[in-house]
């Protein structure tokens, strides 16, 4: 673990630490599925994202969660549930699938960081050998790239993994 650490952006660091001081984390996979977190993790859900999925679609997740294809693992701050985290799991793989935080915490807390850290303890503990964070843009070349897809690579690029080249074309 002090290894992974040491190889985490330092920027991440201090996001990371005082996130994990003043909140709470908890996991929901097969071994230990909660139906009030769960029904909380929607709510939070649609309060951030509003209603862009089904409810059927939270009940295949609740089934992915149940069977071992699923993780999510949510970050609470003054009792209430300001983060999460989906990770999608095979095998001795997982895949980060999504994450949502509420806006109304304004930096009080970091959950998207403290919420990633948490997921590569938990996959380590649980003996899986590679996590997929997603693309990253490789910005040579490319036109077009907006600010939040630059942010969105820069964040990934932070946690001490290998880039794996992915190649695309239209």
């Amino acid at each position: 673990v002090d290894e992974l650490y040491r190889s985490v952006r330092k920027s991440n660091k201090p996001h990371i630490n005082k996130t994990r001081r003043e909140t709470k984390c908890y996991v929901l996979d097969s071994s230990n599925f909660d139906q009030s977190l769960f029904d909380s993790y929607i709510a939070l859900y649609i309060k951030v994202k509003g209603k862009k999925r089904s409810l059927l679609a939270f009940s295949q997740d609740e089934k992915a969660i149940k069977s071992g294809l699923e993780v999510i693992i949510l970050c609470e701050y003054n009792k209430h549930l300001v983060g999460a985290i989906a990770l999608h799991t095979f095998s001795n793989k997982a895949r980060y699938n999504s994450s949502i935080q509420d806006s109304k915490i304004n930096r009080q807390v970091y959950p998207n960081h403290f919420l990633l850290w948490q997921s590569i303890l938990y996959l380590k503990e649980k003996g899986f050998k590679k996590f997929e964070v997603g693309e990253q843009i490789i910005y040579e070349g490319v036109n077009k790239i907006t600010d939040k897809e630059k942010n969105l690579s820069h964040f990934k690029s932070g946690w001490g993994g290998n880039i794996v080249p992915w190649v695309k074309v239209e």
